[in-house]
This record gives C-alpha cells, sequence and structure tokens, in this order.
C-alpha cells in the first residue's frame, strides 16, 4: 500500500493558516523572561548543638525561642539565570526557536527585619553518639534530623532539614513578540508587565554542620548550612497575544550560605542563653548580609 507522503505536509500547512488567521493578519511568536524579582524567604534558623555533655544512654530536650535583628531586608544574589526554553527540542537542543531565552535577573531574596522563631529538639545519646530531631517555625514550619557525637568538652555532627513555606514573590516579566505580516515584514514588541506580592508555596530544603567546645557553663558555636529556600522552579506568568499564551518561566534559584558563630551561657542545669551572628550569602561568597540572633532554651 502506498503512503501518501504529501498529507503530514497538508496537515502542517493547514495548522499554520489557522494560527495566521487567528492571529489577524500575521504569525507572533511570543518570548519571555524575569527581567527583575524579589523573593521572600523565612530567615535561616541554623542548629549549633547542646553547648554541653549530657548523660550517655539518655534523652536531652528543649523548648527554644529566638529573635533575630537584620540590619537589611534585601539579600542580593548575583549570578541567576532564566532557564532557556524552547518550543521544540531534540536531545536537549533547541529546534526552531526559544520561548524563554537564558538571560540574567536582577534577583533579591527578601527577608524579615525582626524575624521571631521556635522550636521543639529531642536527642538521644547512645555512648557518644547522638541523633534526634527538631521541629520548628521560622515562622514557616520544618523539621530537622540531627546526627552526631557528643563528649566531655566538645561536640560535633551534621543534620538535614525540610520546610514548607508559603512566600511572597514580586516580579517584572518582559514578553517580546516576534511578528511576521502578510507581506513578511518582520518586527519585534517589547513591552514589561509585573506581577506583585504573588503568593507561592515552596518546599525548603537543605543539610548543615555544627561544631561546639564548652568550659561549662560557656560554650562556643560554629554551624554552617547550605539550603534552597526557594524550591518552586516555575513561575506562572501567562501570556495575551499569541499561541505560546501559557508559556512560564523557570529561573535556576541560587542555594544560600548561611554561617553562625555564637556564645552560649548555662544558668544552673535547664537554662540556656545564646547569642551570635549569621552570615548569609550565595556559595561563592560574592553577595554578603549580617544577622545577629539571641534565643533562650529550656533543657530538660
Amino acid at each position: 500500500m502506498k503512503t501518501n507522503r504529501s498529507l503530514p505536509l497538508c496537515l502542517l500547512g493547514g495548522l499554520f493558516a489557522i494560527l495566521v488567521l487567528l492571529d489577524g493578519c500575521g504569525w507572533s511568536i511570543e518570548r519571555k523572561s524575569v527581567k527583575k524579582g524579589s523573593f521572600e524567604i523565612d530567615n535561616p534558623q541554623n542548629f549549633a548543638g547542646v553547648g554541653k555533655e549530657f548523660p550517655s544512654n539518655s534523652s536531652i530536650r528543649s523548648f527554644t525561642f529566638y529573635g533575630a535583628y537584620v540590619p537589611d531586608d534585601d539579600l542580593k544574589m548575583s549570578e541567576v539565570w532564566n532557564v532557556k526554553r524552547c518550543a521544540h527540542e531534540d536531545s536537549g537542543e533547541c529546534i526552531g526557536y526559544e520561548t524563554v531565552p537564558r538571560s540574567k535577573v536582577d534577583f533579591v531574596f527578601d527577608l524579615s527585619r525582626f524575624p521571631l522563631g521556635f522550636s521543639y529538639t529531642h536527642l538521644y545519646k547512645e555512648q557518644i553518639r547522638v541523633s534526634g530531631f527538631s521541629l520548628g517555625l521560622t515562622p514557616s514550619p520544618y523539621v530537622r534530623f540531627i546526627f552526631g557525637m557528643n563528649q566531655n568538652h566538645w561536640e560535633t555532627g551534621f543534620y538535614g532539614s525540610l520546610g514548607l513555606e508559603y512566600n511572597e514573590a514580586s516580579y517584572e516579566l518582559q514578553a517580546c513578540y516576534h511578528d511576521w505580516d502578510e507581506n513578511g515584514i518582520f518586527s519585534v514588541t517589547c513591552r514589561n508587565s509585573e506581577a506583585k506580592n504573588k503568593k507561592i508555596s515552596n518546599i525548603l530544603y537543605g543539610f548543615g554542620g555544627y561544631a561546639s567546645f564548652n568550659l561549662k557553663p560557656f560554650a562556643i558555636s560554629y554551624s554552617p548550612a547550605i539550603s534552597h529556600p526557594w524550591s518552586s522552579r516555575e513561575l506562572p506568568v501567562g501570556g495575551s497575544r499569541s499561541f505560546l499564551d501559557q508559556v512560564n518561566v523557570t529561573i535556576e534559584y541560587p542555594l544560600l550560605l548561611t554561617q553562625y558563630v555564637g556564645l552560649s551561657f548555662w544558668i544552673g542545669e535547664h537554662w540556656k542563653l545564646s547569642a551570635g551572628s549569621n552570615l548569609m550569602s550565595g556559595i561563592y561568597f560574592n553577595d554578603m548580609l549580617w544577622s545577629v540572633i539571641g534565643s533562650i532554651g529550656f533543657w530538660f
């Protein structure tokens, strides 16, 4: 049986004709990108250890309240890009045209100036090995899993965190329309639009470590952590003119590095006062912001 090879070409030609009629007298391709944006995140809360030795084969628990002061509520991040998208792809290569070009974004993380938080921690010690978890609010809820060692004058370990956030994003979008009219004349028209205070849910995740040296009642701690505070990569932006009216954009959101250094003071066996500073930056140390943190915890 002989196949009619002209049929696919006829179908493509018919589709093209329909698109031209829907667009008026010409054909339009839409390209979108985020030019700049401000993305709200919770202030990160590192885990810095217990700050003293506690007995083997026993548990220790705590309720901790903390507050912080952030001098600047905008943490600028460089090397943030729109993720390139294509109308069609073959083995990772663009076929035809880009619907979203790879371009740089003027990007900031928006932090609260005076954040408050709360956490509950439960740790179990077997010989020198420690394991446990924390549940907290920053003000968004999170869970943290902790593994480490605790001895007479020192402790060390690592942890992983997982949280759920529902934060605001405001960003400026540029849409460019590449038009061909019925005479084959090509033109480019660009316009900017803003999306303000859009509520978007995110899953936050990260991991970190801690080390603490203590001479009771004092302890000094250091805790670095890397987190991905904005995991909802795709921003719904829609469109209004071309047949690509549902094209969304995706940003390569940056990782956040936080480094906490603090001093703790124990009042008796149960109350722990802590104060320190948290340095927030990109993982390449190109953008930095300090914050001051204080906490009070009841351990039992």
